[in-house]
């Protein structure tokens, strides 16, 4: 019998919500006395059962090991937490496909959970390392280690966001808590006090932040205004 610490009940199996709104509609025709309805119920759970079942299949054998779809994920779940990559991980001939993985994730909620916490973990383990490479280099190894410390640096900013760069950070916090005006509000000031960057500015966006009258008022001259009824003078 399972017990709570189990991959099984560690990710259980969920229907998935598509397939669950379907079976919904069946059981409330069913409830109703639809003789068919009653028939594709029968079909529909006996289709549910049959997906629990095959997740309970032993399926992969690693390292002499024989694993299920639980443990298969719990598995690779604690191996992306020890600082493996997923890829890396999948690449092998005696493991399921990435593609695969992530469809479990569809069925597996809790699963998907725990491997973004492990991604997380991955990121620190990176993240030390590089910092590891920059205090071990020296004079001879600077230019190699400095690109090492620069993809170790990307990889775990990937993963976890304590590593990621904090002034990018903080402007991307910062324009997600403006509201659409106030953006509108701060791109009219920065070319009204800009007036040359209305050029680099595509005229759409221009048109669509609002501001391309004011970034127009700041670069015309009084000799180019048009008339009020809109038709431009000929000149004889």
């Amino acid at each position: 019998m399972a017990t709570a610490g189990t991959p099984s009940r560690k990710y259980p199996y969920h229907v998935p919500l598509k397939i669950k709104a379907k079976g919904y509609e069946i059981r409330l025709a069913a409830q109703f006395g639809d003789t068919a309805s009653k028939y594709k119920l029968q079909a529909y759970n006996r289709r549910i059962k049959e997906r629990k079942m095959e997740a309970n299949k032993s399926e992969w054998v690693v390292e002499g090991r024989s694993f299920n779809r639980y443990k298969m994920l719990d598995f690779i779940i604690t191996r992306v937490a020890n600082g493996e990559s997923l890829p890396k991980i999948c690449s092998a001939d005696d493991m399921p496909s990435m593609l695969q993985v992530y469809e479990w994730f569809d069925s597996h909620p809790d699963a998907r959970t725990a491997y973004n916490r492990a991604e997380e973990v991955r990121g620190h383990i990176l993240g030390e390392e590089a910092l590891q490479t920059a205090r071990d280099t020296d004079r001879e190894n600077v230019a190699a280690d400095k690109l090492k410390f620069e993809a170790l640096s990307k990889a775990a900013a990937r993963s976890n966001t304590r590593f990621q760069d904090k002034a990018t950070v903080k402007i991307e916090d910062e324009f997600a808590n403006l509201s659409a005006d106030q953006i509108k509000d701060r791109i009219r000031r920065i070319i009204q006090t800009n007036p040359d960057l209305v050029g680099m500015v595509p005229q759409d966006a221009l048109a669509m932040s609002g501001v391309i009258i004011e970034a127009e008022e700041q670069v015309e001259s009084p000799g180019d205004e048009l008339p009020e009824d809109g038709i431009l003078p000929v000149n004889e």
